[in-house]
């Protein structure tokens, strides 16, 4: 895959966050009925980009599901706790499972799709209306962008 297809399936997948924000002003009241379904999705789509990712890179079967056992506990545990699952940290991350999934093309559509719709539910749920904070959101969640774009450009340098 060349830079340009890589970097534009990248920023592609990043304007879920742009869509996010869309979604929250076009539709106020829903963000704050919506909170616990947001959390929810926001869990099984980061649940689905991982099972994907180790579907796909064809890992053996005992360590497929050690990863979703752990998984499934992580989950459970979050949910009882009511924590939410910071995407700041989780999207660089993300950036390095975009890196992973761009060996394979439809795993890549895959995971960049997955990537889309977790931005614009992680935005539901981090956008403040009040304090219009779209850029401090934007800016806070580069690390993906910069995450993806730095780890397909070093093997190119290096060589």
């Amino acid at each position: 895959m060349n830079f340009l297809n890589y970097s534009l399936a990248a920023f592609g997948s990043f304007m879920g966050l742009i869509a996010g924000i869309i979604v929250i002003f076009m539709a106020k009241e829903e963000q704050t009925e919506g909170k616990k379904y947001f959390i929810t999705l926001q869990r099984i789509i980061l649940f689905l980009v991982i099972i994907f990712l180790l579907y796909f890179l064809k890992l053996n079967l005992i360590i497929f599901l050690i990863v979703a056992l752990i998984g499934a506990i992580l989950y459970i545990e979050r949910f009882k706790n009511k924590a939410l699952v910071e995407s700041y940290f989780i999207y660089p991350i993300l950036g390095v499972i975009f890196f992973l999934s761009s060996k394979k093309d439809s795993l890549l559509l895959i995971e960049s799709s997955l990537i889309f719709l977790y931005g614009i539910v992680s935005v539901s749920l981090l956008f403040n209306r009040k304090k219009t904070n779209t850029f401090q959101l934007i800016m806070y969640h580069s690390s993906y962008l910069i995450s993806s774009i730095v780890l397909f450009i070093l093997p190119l340098c290096c060589s």
